[in-house]
């Protein structure tokens, strides 16, 4: 089970409160808990084990050039070479996510949780892209899949070497 504390009440599924079972507040904090998907702990526990044993070939794009790597990888020093190339390059995944905004919104708990899984499928699955009905929102997924792709081939061929070097001291 998780539980999500959203500060702002936004919607987060079945239901939202704003208090423990025994009506002490919370700060005005919304506080909603659901059971995960089977398919989402697989895919939590499948990134988990390729960060761990450095497989970063299996990793997927979002998680390589995500703009946490350019906010905050300077908190990592190990990092530092790969933080200023995808910063010399401006390789990032925010123009991609542009294309996907309108249909799943920037945050958390801003769609309900039908809509973030019919972006799940729409992200991931080609077979489920290619026979959307709305042929707008289907271009638009279309179009992040290739920026995405377009991203990671300039991620790979720019930091590769840094990336081989690296997993060597994952080991």
């Amino acid at each position: 089970m998780t539980f999500v504390i959203d500060y702002n009440k936004r919607y987060h599924g079945d239901r939202c409160c704003n208090h423990y079972g025994d009506n002490r507040t919370v700060n005005s904090a919304c506080i909603c808990c659901r059971l995960l998907p089977k398919s989402e702990v697989a895919a939590v526990a499948s990134f988990l084990r390729n960060i761990y044993t450095c497989d970063v070939d299996s990793l997927p794009t979002e998680s390589l050039a995500h703009r946490y790597w350019t906010k905050f990888g300077s908190d990592h020093g190990n990092s530092a070479d790969y933080v200023k190339c995808l910063r010399e390059r401006n390789l990032t995944l925010v123009a991609c996510y542009n294309h996907t905004v309108q249909h799943c919104g920037k945050r958390f708990g801003e769609q309900s949780p039908a809509r973030l899984a019919d972006c799940n499928r729409l992200l991931w699955s080609e077979k489920y892209r290619s026979k959307y009905a709305d042929v707008e929102t289907r271009r638009r997924f279309e179009q992040y899949r290739q920026c995405s792709d377009d991203l990671r081939s300039k991620v790979s061929d720019q930091i590769s070497r840094r990336i081989s070097s690296a997993r060597s001291t994952c080991k």
